[in-house]
């Protein structure tokens, strides 16, 4: 007998003495383990991401059938919905200007800062979904009420709370958003 075979005889032999040792070990070594994997998550970064991006390039089409069917079932759901939810708590809703649509035209709130809004037609913000969402619109928006905007991100809510109001007169007299008023 070769100690290859030697080994998986024996491994499978006491494979329940194993798995106990195992749990036991686990638990009074918790955070040894813990430390030690975070080091070597540290160390072998790059290594990580390189064998991460060929293994998507290799398996490309099984990954996207695999995202398709997490995304369709129940916890992939929930994952979605929770992520919008954080994404959404961070905008405000403050809107600019009355809405200068006939009620015959479904209208929305359109984001131009994480704050401030403009009401545009339902049609024409789901045409311009996506990464530049903002950048895609700008030039509607300006065109429909005749302003003329610079999309800033949010500064830190604090800052932002406290120069709320200054900023909504601005942009209500002007068309002008900026970062320090």
């Amino acid at each position: 007998m070769t100690s290859k075979e030697y080994y998986v005889k024996y491994y499978q032999e006491h494979k329940k003495e194993r798995k106990e040792y195992d749990v036991k070990y686990y638990q009074e070594h918790k955070e040894k383990i813990k430390i030690r994997k975070v080091k070597y998550y540290q160390e072998h970064k790059k290594e990580r991401k390189e064998s991460d991006a060929k293994y998507y390039q290799d398996n490309k089409k099984r990954r996207k059938i695999q995202m398709a069917k997490y995304r369709n079932s129940l916890p992939g759901k929930i994952a979605s919905i929770r992520a919008e939810a954080k994404r959404r708590r961070n905008f405000g809703y403050e809107i600019l200007f009355d809405n200068i649509f006939p009620k015959s035209i479904k209208t929305v709130g359109h984001h131009i800062s994480n704050g401030f809004v403009f009401n545009i037609p339902e049609s024409i913000h789901l045409q311009h979904l996506g990464n530049n969402h903002r950048e895609q619109l700008k030039p509607i928006v300006e065109q429909l009420y005749n302003i003329s905007y610079t999309i800033v991100d949010e500064v830190d809510s604090l800052e932002s709370d406290i120069n709320k109001d200054k900023q909504i007169e601005s942009v209500r007299k002007n068309g002008n958003i900026c970062k320090n008023q």
